[in-house]
Protein backbone atom coordinates (compact mmCIF):
# COMPACT_ATOMS: atom_id res chain seq x y z
CA UNK A 1 0.00 0.00 0.00
CA UNK A 2 0.97 3.63 -0.53
CA UNK A 3 1.72 5.99 2.36
CA UNK A 4 -2.36 6.98 2.48
CA UNK A 5 -3.10 3.39 2.10
CA UNK A 6 -5.16 4.99 -0.69
CA UNK A 7 -4.14 2.22 -3.32
CA UNK A 8 -1.33 -0.77 -3.63
CA UNK A 9 1.64 0.72 -5.60
CA UNK A 10 4.42 -1.77 -7.10
CA UNK A 11 7.97 -1.74 -5.73
CA UNK A 12 10.78 -1.52 -8.02
CA UNK A 13 11.78 -5.24 -7.63
CA UNK A 14 9.04 -6.58 -9.80
CA UNK A 15 10.01 -8.17 -12.99
CA UNK A 16 8.76 -8.75 -16.53
CA UNK A 17 6.46 -5.67 -17.31
CA UNK A 18 6.74 -3.84 -20.22
CA UNK A 19 6.67 -0.44 -18.31
CA UNK A 20 9.20 0.79 -15.10
CA UNK A 21 7.46 0.58 -11.48
CA UNK A 22 7.82 4.52 -11.91
CA UNK A 23 5.68 4.81 -14.48
CA UNK A 24 3.49 1.58 -12.88
CA UNK A 25 0.01 3.35 -12.40
CA UNK A 26 -1.05 2.28 -8.55
CA UNK A 27 -4.08 0.08 -8.02
CA UNK A 28 -7.33 0.38 -6.50
CA UNK A 29 -8.24 -1.26 -3.65
CA UNK A 30 -11.76 -2.31 -4.59
CA UNK A 31 -10.43 -2.36 -8.39
CA UNK A 32 -7.99 -4.83 -8.77
CA UNK A 33 -7.07 -8.46 -7.57
CA UNK A 34 -4.11 -7.35 -6.24
CA UNK A 35 -6.33 -4.78 -4.27
CA UNK A 36 -8.53 -7.59 -3.18
CA UNK A 37 -5.95 -9.82 -1.32
CA UNK A 38 -4.84 -6.62 0.51
CA UNK A 39 -7.49 -6.17 1.52
CA UNK A 40 -9.43 -9.49 2.30
CA UNK A 41 -6.30 -11.10 3.47
CA UNK A 42 -7.24 -14.15 1.61
CA UNK A 43 -5.15 -15.83 -1.90
CA UNK A 44 -7.03 -15.25 -5.17
CA UNK A 45 -5.91 -17.59 -7.85
CA UNK A 46 -7.71 -16.73 -11.52
CA UNK A 47 -7.28 -19.02 -14.10
CA UNK A 48 -8.92 -16.51 -16.60
CA UNK A 49 -8.77 -12.34 -15.49
CA UNK A 50 -10.90 -11.88 -18.14
CA UNK A 51 -13.79 -13.35 -16.28
CA UNK A 52 -12.83 -11.19 -13.42
CA UNK A 53 -15.00 -8.03 -13.22
CA UNK A 54 -12.52 -6.21 -10.53
CA UNK A 55 -9.10 -6.97 -12.85
CA UNK A 56 -7.37 -4.09 -13.90
CA UNK A 57 -5.59 -4.01 -17.21
CA UNK A 58 -1.96 -3.27 -17.06
CA UNK A 59 -0.46 -6.06 -19.49
CA UNK A 60 -1.42 -8.46 -22.17
CA UNK A 61 -2.29 -10.92 -18.60
CA UNK A 62 -4.84 -13.70 -18.78
CA UNK A 63 -4.03 -15.90 -15.46
CA UNK A 64 -3.34 -14.19 -12.12
CA UNK A 65 -1.97 -15.62 -8.87
CA UNK A 66 -1.92 -13.16 -5.79
CA UNK A 67 -0.91 -13.98 -1.84
CA UNK A 68 -0.94 -12.42 0.99
CA UNK A 69 2.61 -11.44 3.02
CA UNK A 70 1.85 -10.88 6.56
CA UNK A 71 3.60 -10.08 9.48
CA UNK A 72 1.99 -11.37 12.08
CA UNK A 73 -2.01 -10.95 11.70
CA UNK A 74 -1.07 -7.87 9.76
CA UNK A 75 -1.35 -8.06 5.78
CA UNK A 76 2.24 -5.34 4.64
CA UNK A 77 2.33 -6.58 0.68
CA UNK A 78 0.86 -8.85 -1.55
CA UNK A 79 2.92 -11.19 -3.62
CA UNK A 80 2.07 -11.59 -7.29
CA UNK A 81 2.47 -13.82 -10.61
CA UNK A 82 1.28 -13.27 -14.02
CA UNK A 83 0.74 -15.07 -16.95
CA UNK A 84 -0.15 -14.65 -20.26
CA UNK A 85 -1.41 -17.82 -20.83
CA UNK A 86 -4.93 -19.00 -19.03
CA UNK A 87 -5.11 -21.43 -16.44
CA UNK A 88 -1.35 -21.21 -16.12
CA UNK A 89 -1.32 -21.58 -12.06
CA UNK A 90 -2.89 -24.74 -9.78
CA UNK A 91 -3.09 -25.50 -6.47
CA UNK A 92 0.91 -26.59 -5.96
CA UNK A 93 1.78 -23.12 -7.35
CA UNK A 94 -0.97 -21.86 -4.66
CA UNK A 95 0.95 -23.97 -2.20
CA UNK A 96 4.13 -22.85 -3.21
CA UNK A 97 4.16 -19.24 -3.52
CA UNK A 98 2.18 -19.02 0.27
CA UNK A 99 5.08 -20.89 1.39
CA UNK A 100 7.21 -18.37 -0.18
CA UNK A 101 5.06 -15.43 1.20
CA UNK A 102 5.29 -16.84 4.48
CA UNK A 103 9.04 -16.68 4.43
CA UNK A 104 8.83 -13.28 3.08
CA UNK A 105 7.13 -12.33 5.73
CA UNK A 106 9.12 -13.16 8.16
CA UNK A 107 11.88 -11.46 6.15
CA UNK A 108 10.52 -8.31 5.86
CA UNK A 109 9.74 -8.06 9.44
CA UNK A 110 12.83 -8.75 10.71
CA UNK A 111 14.63 -6.33 7.85
CA UNK A 112 12.20 -3.41 8.95
CA UNK A 113 12.75 -4.30 12.79
CA UNK A 114 16.53 -3.77 11.98
CA UNK A 115 15.86 -1.11 9.64
CA UNK A 116 14.03 0.70 12.51
CA UNK A 117 16.40 -0.16 14.95
CA UNK A 118 18.85 1.55 12.89
CA UNK A 119 17.06 4.46 12.11
CA UNK A 120 16.11 4.89 15.68
CA UNK A 121 19.61 5.07 16.76
CA UNK A 122 20.57 7.48 13.97
CA UNK A 123 17.62 9.58 15.01
CA UNK A 124 18.89 8.98 18.68
CA UNK A 125 22.35 10.58 17.65
CA UNK A 126 20.87 12.93 15.91
CA UNK A 127 18.37 14.49 18.71
CA UNK A 128 21.88 14.29 21.14
CA UNK A 129 23.68 16.03 18.87
CA UNK A 130 21.03 18.33 18.44
CA UNK A 131 20.54 18.59 22.16
CA UNK A 132 23.90 18.88 22.75
CA UNK A 133 24.95 21.88 20.50
CA UNK A 134 21.53 23.42 22.08
CA UNK A 135 22.56 23.01 24.79
CA UNK A 136 26.29 23.94 24.85
CA UNK A 137 24.91 28.00 25.32
CA UNK A 138 22.44 29.73 26.85
CA UNK A 139 22.11 32.85 24.63
CA UNK A 140 19.07 32.09 22.59
CA UNK A 141 20.20 33.34 19.23
CA UNK A 142 23.21 31.01 19.74
CA UNK A 143 20.57 28.32 20.67
CA UNK A 144 18.88 28.49 17.45
CA UNK A 145 22.50 28.81 14.94
CA UNK A 146 23.81 25.57 16.35
CA UNK A 147 20.71 23.46 16.15
CA UNK A 148 20.20 25.01 12.80
CA UNK A 149 23.97 23.80 11.77
CA UNK A 150 23.51 20.18 13.36
CA UNK A 151 20.32 19.39 11.88
CA UNK A 152 21.73 20.87 8.52
CA UNK A 153 24.98 18.70 8.87
CA UNK A 154 23.58 15.49 10.07
CA UNK A 155 19.58 15.83 7.55
CA UNK A 156 20.96 17.91 4.53
CA UNK A 157 17.74 19.23 4.34
CA UNK A 158 17.66 21.75 1.04
CA UNK A 159 16.41 24.53 3.22
CA UNK A 160 15.97 24.89 7.08
CA UNK A 161 15.81 27.41 9.30
CA UNK A 162 13.84 29.53 12.14
CA UNK A 163 10.87 32.27 11.99
CA UNK A 164 10.21 34.51 14.77
CA UNK A 165 6.83 36.23 15.37
CA UNK A 166 6.44 39.80 14.79
CA UNK A 167 2.72 39.64 16.12
CA UNK A 168 2.44 43.76 16.00
CA UNK A 169 3.31 43.41 12.34
CA UNK A 170 1.22 40.04 11.96
CA UNK A 171 4.37 38.41 10.08
CA UNK A 172 6.96 35.81 11.01
CA UNK A 173 10.55 36.79 10.25
CA UNK A 174 13.61 34.47 9.34
CA UNK A 175 16.27 34.29 12.37
CA UNK A 176 19.70 34.80 10.69
CA UNK A 177 20.83 30.95 11.34
CA UNK A 178 18.83 29.93 8.32
CA UNK A 179 20.25 28.13 5.66
CA UNK A 180 19.98 27.42 1.71
CA UNK A 181 17.94 30.41 1.74
CA UNK A 182 18.74 33.11 -1.12
CA UNK A 183 18.00 35.96 0.97
CA UNK A 184 19.58 36.01 4.24
CA UNK A 185 16.22 37.60 6.19
CA UNK A 186 12.79 37.44 4.95
CA UNK A 187 9.24 37.60 6.19
CA UNK A 188 5.85 35.89 5.58
CA UNK A 189 2.44 36.56 6.51
CA UNK A 190 1.15 34.74 10.02
CA UNK A 191 -2.37 35.07 7.85
CA UNK A 192 -2.61 32.95 4.54
CA UNK A 193 1.01 30.76 5.03
CA UNK A 194 1.84 27.34 5.60
CA UNK A 195 4.57 28.63 8.16
CA UNK A 196 1.69 31.05 9.70
CA UNK A 197 -1.15 27.95 9.93
CA UNK A 198 2.09 26.16 12.14
CA UNK A 199 2.12 29.17 14.53
CA UNK A 200 -1.57 29.91 14.89
CA UNK A 201 -2.92 26.81 15.19
CA UNK A 202 0.12 25.33 17.82
CA UNK A 203 0.23 22.15 15.50
CA UNK A 204 2.80 20.94 12.89
CA UNK A 205 1.72 21.20 9.56
CA UNK A 206 3.37 19.07 6.71
CA UNK A 207 2.69 19.74 2.77
CA UNK A 208 4.02 16.68 0.97
CA UNK A 209 3.43 17.98 -2.88
CA UNK A 210 2.33 21.80 -2.67
CA UNK A 211 1.07 21.17 -6.32
CA UNK A 212 -2.16 19.49 -4.88
CA UNK A 213 -2.01 21.73 -2.09
CA UNK A 214 -4.29 24.69 -0.93
CA UNK A 215 -2.52 28.18 -2.77
CA UNK A 216 0.13 29.09 0.11
CA UNK A 217 2.19 32.15 0.23
CA UNK A 218 5.71 30.22 0.75
CA UNK A 219 9.48 31.51 1.40
CA UNK A 220 10.08 30.41 -2.32
CA UNK A 221 8.38 30.15 -5.65
CA UNK A 222 9.44 26.35 -6.69
CA UNK A 223 9.12 24.78 -3.24
CA UNK A 224 6.96 21.58 -3.44
CA UNK A 225 7.40 19.94 -0.38
CA UNK A 226 7.33 21.49 3.20
CA UNK A 227 7.51 20.83 7.38
CA UNK A 228 6.44 23.29 9.34
CA UNK A 229 7.07 22.69 13.54
CA UNK A 230 6.30 24.65 16.23
CA UNK A 231 8.76 25.46 18.88
CA UNK A 232 7.09 26.25 22.30
CA UNK A 233 8.45 27.57 25.22
CA UNK A 234 6.11 27.06 28.67
CA UNK A 235 2.64 27.82 26.97
CA UNK A 236 4.25 30.19 24.08
CA UNK A 237 5.26 29.35 20.70
CA UNK A 238 8.28 31.22 20.15
CA UNK A 239 9.44 29.69 16.81
CA UNK A 240 8.46 27.84 14.14
CA UNK A 241 11.15 25.14 12.72
CA UNK A 242 10.64 25.18 9.21
CA UNK A 243 12.18 23.05 6.06
CA UNK A 244 11.30 23.12 2.49
CA UNK A 245 12.48 21.11 -0.95
CA UNK A 246 12.09 21.67 -4.59
CA UNK A 247 11.13 17.94 -4.92
CA UNK A 248 7.79 16.16 -3.88
CA UNK A 249 7.31 14.01 -1.66
CA UNK A 250 10.45 14.70 0.57
CA UNK A 251 8.95 14.70 4.36
CA UNK A 252 6.75 12.04 5.43
CA UNK A 253 5.45 10.67 9.03
CA UNK A 254 8.61 9.85 10.00
CA UNK A 255 10.76 13.59 9.24
CA UNK A 256 7.63 15.00 10.58
CA UNK A 257 7.89 12.95 14.00
CA UNK A 258 11.52 13.50 14.32
CA UNK A 259 11.10 17.41 13.38
CA UNK A 260 8.12 17.73 16.82
CA UNK A 261 11.08 15.67 18.81
CA UNK A 262 13.58 18.25 17.23
CA UNK A 263 10.98 21.31 18.58
CA UNK A 264 10.28 19.82 21.90
CA UNK A 265 14.49 19.54 22.55
CA UNK A 266 14.88 23.10 21.37
CA UNK A 267 11.38 24.41 23.38
CA UNK A 268 13.66 23.05 26.97
CA UNK A 269 17.16 24.75 25.39
CA UNK A 270 15.56 28.22 24.84
CA UNK A 271 13.10 28.17 27.86
CA UNK A 272 16.46 27.05 30.06
CA UNK A 273 18.48 30.18 28.04
CA UNK A 274 15.49 32.77 29.22
CA UNK A 275 15.47 30.82 32.88
CA UNK A 276 18.97 31.53 32.93
CA UNK A 277 18.92 34.91 32.15
CA UNK A 278 16.19 35.44 34.16
CA UNK A 279 18.09 33.75 37.34
CA UNK A 280 21.09 36.19 36.55
CA UNK A 281 19.24 39.04 37.00
CA UNK A 282 17.95 37.76 39.96
CA UNK A 283 21.03 36.25 41.65
CA UNK A 284 22.75 39.68 40.80
CA UNK A 285 19.67 41.81 42.70
CA UNK A 286 20.39 39.06 45.44
CA UNK A 287 24.12 39.89 45.17
CA UNK A 288 23.02 43.22 46.19
CA UNK A 289 20.79 42.92 48.41
CA UNK A 290 22.73 40.37 50.44
CA UNK A 291 25.62 42.95 50.40
CA UNK A 292 23.06 45.40 52.30
CA UNK A 293 22.26 42.66 54.99
CA UNK A 294 26.33 42.12 55.61
CA UNK A 295 26.86 45.92 56.18
CA UNK A 296 23.37 46.39 58.28
CA UNK A 297 24.77 43.24 60.25
CA UNK A 298 28.15 44.85 60.59
CA UNK A 299 26.59 47.96 61.77
CA UNK A 300 24.23 46.54 63.97
CA UNK A 301 27.22 44.35 65.59
CA UNK A 302 29.42 47.97 65.86
CA UNK A 303 26.66 49.44 66.93
CA UNK A 304 26.11 47.05 69.98
CA UNK A 305 29.58 46.50 70.77
CA UNK A 306 30.05 50.35 71.26
CA UNK A 307 26.33 50.67 73.51
CA UNK A 308 27.95 47.70 75.65
CA UNK A 309 31.13 49.44 76.02
CA UNK A 310 29.82 52.69 76.23
CA UNK A 311 26.99 51.46 79.61
CA UNK A 312 29.51 49.06 81.09
CA UNK A 313 31.24 51.36 82.55
CA UNK A 314 29.08 53.98 83.80
CA UNK A 315 26.88 51.24 85.14
CA UNK A 316 30.06 50.01 86.46
CA UNK A 317 30.87 53.37 88.52
CA UNK A 318 26.41 53.09 89.67
CA UNK A 319 26.87 49.83 90.96
CA UNK A 320 30.12 50.42 93.11
CA UNK A 321 29.12 53.64 94.55
CA UNK A 322 25.55 52.01 95.23
CA UNK A 323 27.47 48.89 97.16
CA UNK A 324 29.27 51.43 98.57
CA UNK A 325 26.43 52.94 100.03
CA UNK A 326 24.88 49.75 101.46
CA UNK A 327 28.03 49.03 103.17
CA UNK A 328 28.19 52.45 104.66
CA UNK A 329 31.46 53.09 103.68
CA UNK A 330 30.45 56.49 102.44
CA UNK A 331 28.62 57.56 105.97
CA UNK A 332 25.51 56.18 107.61
CA UNK A 333 22.51 55.76 105.29
CA UNK A 334 18.86 56.49 106.72
CA UNK A 335 16.80 53.11 106.75
CA UNK A 336 14.34 54.91 104.83
CA UNK A 337 16.93 54.95 102.06
CA UNK A 338 18.34 51.27 102.66
CA UNK A 339 15.70 49.98 100.68
CA UNK A 340 15.98 52.60 97.83
CA UNK A 341 19.61 51.35 97.44
CA UNK A 342 18.55 48.05 97.14
CA UNK A 343 16.57 48.54 94.02
CA UNK A 344 18.83 50.63 92.46
CA UNK A 345 21.67 48.03 92.97
CA UNK A 346 19.47 45.44 91.38
CA UNK A 347 18.32 47.23 88.80
CA UNK A 348 21.84 47.88 87.62
CA UNK A 349 22.99 43.89 88.06
CA UNK A 350 19.99 43.61 85.98
CA UNK A 351 21.30 45.64 82.99
CA UNK A 352 24.54 44.49 83.09
CA UNK A 353 23.28 41.04 83.07
CA UNK A 354 21.47 42.45 80.02
CA UNK A 355 23.99 43.92 78.12
CA UNK A 356 26.28 40.64 78.98
CA UNK A 357 23.79 38.61 76.95
CA UNK A 358 23.64 41.28 74.16
CA UNK A 359 27.35 41.15 73.67
CA UNK A 360 27.70 37.49 74.04
CA UNK A 361 24.91 36.95 71.31
CA UNK A 362 27.10 38.79 69.01
CA UNK A 363 29.96 36.47 69.05
CA UNK A 364 28.61 33.30 70.21
CA UNK A 365 30.21 31.19 67.10
CA UNK A 366 31.55 27.58 67.18
CA UNK A 367 34.66 29.42 65.76
CA UNK A 368 35.01 31.28 69.41
CA UNK A 369 34.73 28.29 71.65
CA UNK A 370 36.88 26.72 73.82
CA UNK A 371 35.86 23.14 73.77
CA UNK A 372 37.15 20.84 76.42
CA UNK A 373 35.08 17.83 77.78
CA UNK A 374 32.87 18.57 79.89
CA UNK A 375 30.85 17.34 83.43
CA UNK A 376 27.21 18.52 82.60
CA UNK A 377 26.15 17.32 86.06
CA UNK A 378 28.67 20.26 87.30
CA UNK A 379 27.15 22.71 84.50
CA UNK A 380 23.36 22.20 86.00
CA UNK A 381 24.74 22.42 89.56
CA UNK A 382 26.00 25.54 89.28
CA UNK A 383 23.21 27.12 87.54
CA UNK A 384 20.99 25.07 90.14
CA UNK A 385 23.30 27.02 92.96
CA UNK A 386 22.94 30.46 91.51
CA UNK A 387 19.18 30.68 90.82
CA UNK A 388 18.52 29.21 94.08
CA UNK A 389 18.29 32.45 95.94
CA UNK A 390 16.15 33.51 92.96
CA UNK A 391 13.75 30.72 92.65
CA UNK A 392 13.27 30.61 96.96
CA UNK A 393 12.07 34.69 96.48
CA UNK A 394 9.19 32.92 93.93
CA UNK A 395 8.12 30.83 95.63
CA UNK A 396 9.39 28.11 93.35
CA UNK A 397 10.80 25.03 93.92
CA UNK A 398 13.92 23.67 92.22
CA UNK A 399 13.80 19.91 91.73
CA UNK A 400 16.49 17.94 90.66
CA UNK A 401 16.09 14.67 88.89
CA UNK A 402 20.27 14.00 88.04
CA UNK A 403 22.05 10.62 87.95
CA UNK A 404 25.34 9.97 89.76
CA UNK A 405 27.02 9.76 86.63
CA UNK A 406 26.74 11.66 83.28
CA UNK A 407 28.84 10.92 80.38
CA UNK A 408 31.36 13.88 79.30
CA UNK A 409 30.31 15.92 76.40
CA UNK A 410 33.05 18.21 73.89
CA UNK A 411 31.96 22.01 75.03
CA UNK A 412 32.79 25.51 76.80
CA UNK A 413 31.90 25.33 80.00
CA UNK A 414 31.02 28.96 80.62
CA UNK A 415 28.55 28.91 77.80
CA UNK A 416 26.73 26.15 78.53
CA UNK A 417 26.58 27.68 82.02
CA UNK A 418 25.44 30.65 80.31
CA UNK A 419 22.64 28.94 78.01
CA UNK A 420 21.34 26.41 80.85
CA UNK A 421 21.42 29.31 83.30
CA UNK A 422 18.70 31.24 80.76
CA UNK A 423 16.74 28.44 80.23
CA UNK A 424 16.37 28.21 84.50
CA UNK A 425 16.19 31.72 84.58
CA UNK A 426 12.99 31.37 82.34
CA UNK A 427 11.48 28.97 83.97
CA UNK A 428 11.31 31.15 87.35
CA UNK A 429 10.46 34.64 85.59
CA UNK A 430 7.40 32.80 83.95
CA UNK A 431 6.13 30.85 87.01
CA UNK A 432 4.69 33.91 88.52
CA UNK A 433 2.37 31.72 90.99
CA UNK A 434 5.19 29.34 92.25
CA UNK A 435 5.19 25.69 91.67
CA UNK A 436 7.79 23.27 90.90
CA UNK A 437 10.56 23.54 88.08
CA UNK A 438 12.27 20.14 87.01
CA UNK A 439 15.62 19.60 85.85
CA UNK A 440 15.98 15.90 84.83
CA UNK A 441 19.17 14.42 82.71
CA UNK A 442 19.79 11.08 81.26
CA UNK A 443 22.18 9.71 78.38
CA UNK A 444 20.48 8.51 75.56
CA UNK A 445 21.87 7.12 72.23
CA UNK A 446 25.30 8.89 71.76
CA UNK A 447 23.90 12.05 73.42
CA UNK A 448 23.16 13.50 76.76
CA UNK A 449 19.81 15.04 77.29
CA UNK A 450 18.41 18.07 79.94
CA UNK A 451 15.11 19.18 80.63
CA UNK A 452 13.84 22.14 82.41
CA UNK A 453 10.35 21.75 83.20
CA UNK A 454 7.78 24.62 84.60
CA UNK A 455 4.87 25.01 85.97
CA UNK A 456 3.91 28.21 84.75
CA UNK A 457 2.00 30.30 82.28
CA UNK A 458 2.97 28.37 79.04
CA UNK A 459 3.42 29.51 75.65
CA UNK A 460 0.63 29.71 73.20
CA UNK A 461 1.33 27.24 69.64
CA UNK A 462 1.76 30.51 67.22
CA UNK A 463 3.97 32.27 69.60
CA UNK A 464 6.10 28.68 70.47
CA UNK A 465 7.56 28.07 66.85
CA UNK A 466 9.14 31.80 67.16
CA UNK A 467 10.83 31.85 70.70
CA UNK A 468 14.09 30.91 69.45
CA UNK A 469 14.28 34.25 67.11
CA UNK A 470 16.55 37.09 67.98
CA UNK A 471 14.32 39.84 70.41
CA UNK A 472 11.33 37.72 69.70
CA UNK A 473 8.72 38.15 72.41
CA UNK A 474 5.76 36.89 72.98
CA UNK A 475 4.39 39.98 74.84
CA UNK A 476 5.97 43.04 72.49
CA UNK A 477 3.85 45.76 74.19
CA UNK A 478 4.86 48.28 76.25
CA UNK A 479 3.01 47.17 79.15
CA UNK A 480 3.78 44.15 79.06
CA UNK A 481 4.12 42.18 82.19
CA UNK A 482 7.76 40.36 82.48
CA UNK A 483 10.51 42.27 81.16
CA UNK A 484 13.77 41.04 78.99
CA UNK A 485 15.44 42.28 75.54
CA UNK A 486 14.25 38.61 73.65
CA UNK A 487 17.72 37.60 73.46
CA UNK A 488 17.95 34.89 76.25
CA UNK A 489 16.16 31.92 74.11
CA UNK A 490 17.93 33.41 71.23
CA UNK A 491 21.18 33.01 72.97
CA UNK A 492 20.61 29.39 74.45
CA UNK A 493 19.99 28.20 70.84
CA UNK A 494 22.98 30.02 69.49
CA UNK A 495 25.40 28.27 71.88
CA UNK A 496 23.68 24.74 71.92
CA UNK A 497 23.70 24.42 67.99
CA UNK A 498 27.15 25.87 68.00
CA UNK A 499 27.84 22.34 69.90
CA UNK A 500 26.23 20.51 67.44
CA UNK A 501 23.62 20.20 69.65
CA UNK A 502 19.36 20.43 69.73
CA UNK A 503 16.92 22.22 71.74
CA UNK A 504 12.91 21.84 70.99
CA UNK A 505 10.50 23.44 73.44
CA UNK A 506 6.88 21.96 74.20
CA UNK A 507 4.42 24.63 76.26
CA UNK A 508 0.59 23.89 76.95
CA UNK A 509 -1.23 27.28 78.04
CA UNK A 510 -1.28 27.63 81.73
CA UNK A 511 0.37 24.16 82.55
CA UNK A 512 3.73 25.38 81.73
CA UNK A 513 7.00 24.76 79.59
CA UNK A 514 9.26 22.34 79.08
CA UNK A 515 12.82 23.00 77.17
CA UNK A 516 14.88 19.58 76.06
CA UNK A 517 18.65 20.22 75.16
CA UNK A 518 20.42 17.21 73.42
CA UNK A 519 24.28 17.42 73.30
CA UNK A 520 26.30 14.90 71.57
CA UNK A 521 28.46 12.48 74.07
CA UNK A 522 32.23 13.20 73.35
CA UNK A 523 33.88 10.45 71.56
CA UNK A 524 36.53 8.14 73.25
CA UNK A 525 40.36 9.08 72.07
Amino acid sequence: PDEDEAAMIVHPSMLGFAISPQDFPHLPFDGSIIGRVYQTGEPLLISDVEQVPYYFEVAKTRSELAVPVRVGDQVIAVLNVESPKPGAFGEDDLRLLSAVAAQLGMVLDNTRLFEETNRRLAEARLIQEVALAAASTLDFDLVLERAVKALNRALGVYRLGFLLPDEQDGMLVSHPSLTGFAEPVFQVPIEGSLVGRAYRTGQPVMARNLAQEPANQELVPDTRSALAVPVRVGGRIVAVLYAESPQPEVFGKDELRFFTIISGQLGVAMENARLYQRLEAQAAKLSRAYSELQEIDRLRTELVQNVGHELRTPLGLVKGYTELLLDGDLGPVPDNQQMALQVICERTTTLERLIHNLTILQVSSREKLSLTPVLLIEVLQHALAEFQSSAKKAGITLQEELPGELPLVMGDQEQLELAFGHLLDNAIKFSPGGGTVAIHAWADKGTVCVSIADEGIGISPEHLKRVFERFYQVDGSTSRRFGGMGVGLALVWEIIESHDGTVKAESNIGKGSTFTVALPQATKS
